[in-house]
């Protein structure tokens, strides 16, 4: 009786021969999409150092303050003329693909996409920046802003209400400052402001958001960095750049694919070697006995 499993292994080695064409193809489709790719992420590259130098070239001389606050303003003016265009009709076409291109067309990602614009923004003229979630009511991530770390510490921003706050002293303000004194700091919000967003606490990192990988890898940073340093770390800025993200993942699946083809190929090679010796031994050995046999 014939095993069930004989005619599926003949059709494996039937078509096995053609797994090198089909390596071949996929990493070909694989370098034109990664060009794709990257062309997009240079667009959005060339977007951000243009909107640097508009920051940047707004004042004669360097001031911190002055160059973190003129970057919030641009990106709530910028934003706000595609909110008040591309949000005010739910049935509109464009499809928002959660990209920074796309934060910067429609801000379809309502404060989020104000948040990722400014952070990047930031990012692009040298700044360390944070991506905190607030909580509002009993939700994180209700209101989301952003955080850049000036020569002072940490400072708070609200690009989606084009919001900053001073201290008594006439410094930019923290989150902490503002949270554990906000009777001071609701003064200077403005009449249409949301008073929900009263920063009463925030989260930098939804450590749930992808099961098993994300609350492991928040335990291996536990141990390596502590609890306290975990606590304050912001994944997001990280990977605003998707389109510099699907790159590195395409280049290492043309390498790991690469490296299946030249085993396919050494192994085709080794395989046609092997079998083409023993006919040749075989060869010879009959020659040297017809040989014998006539000197006999």
């Amino acid at each position: 009786m014939k095993s069930p499993f004989i005619q599926p292994l003949s059709y494996i080695r039937r078509y096995s021969r053609y797994s090198k064409y089909f390596l071949i193809f996929l990493i070909g489709f694989l370098i034109a999409l990664l060009q794709q790719f990257n062309k997009r992420d240079d667009s959005e590259k060339g977007f951000f150092k243009d909107l640097a130098r508009e920051v940047q070239e707004k004042r004669t001389a360097f001031n911190e303050d002055s160059t973190i606050v003129d970057a919030l303003h641009l990106t709530s003016r910028l934003l706000g003329y595609r909110t008040e265009i591309f949000t005010k009709h739910e049935e509109g076409r464009y499809q928002y693909d959660g990209s920074l291109t796309g934060d910067l067309m429609s801000a379809k990602g309502a404060c989020g996409s104000y948040a990722d614009v400014l952070a990047q923004l930031l990012e692009t003229i040298g700044f360390k920046t944070r991506i905190p979630q607030m909580k509002v009511g009993n939700i994180y991530g209700g209101h989301i802003i952003t955080e850049v770390l000036s020569s002072k510490g940490w400072v708070v921003l609200d690009a989606s209400n084009n919001l900053y706050f001073t201290t008594p002293a006439g410094k930019l303000a923290s989150f902490q400052e503002v949270s554990s004194n906000w009777a001071y700091y609701r003064a200077q919000t403005p009449k249409d402001y949301n008073q929900a967003y009263s920063y009463a606490d925030v989260r930098y990192t939804n450590w749930q958001k992808i099961p098993v990988v994300m609350p492991m890898l928040k335990k291996v940073l536990t141990i390596t960095l502590g609890e306290k340093r975990v606590s304050t770390i912001s994944i997001r800025p990280y990977f605003l750049r998707q389109y510099r993200i699907y790159c590195i993942l395409i280049i290492l699946s043309i390498v790991f694919l690469s490296v299946l083809l030249l085993r396919n190929l050494l192994k085709r090679s080794l395989g046609r070697v092997i079998s083409i010796t023993p006919n040749r031994a075989s060869t010879l050995s009959l020659r040297l006995e017809q040989n014998y046999s006539a000197e006999g």
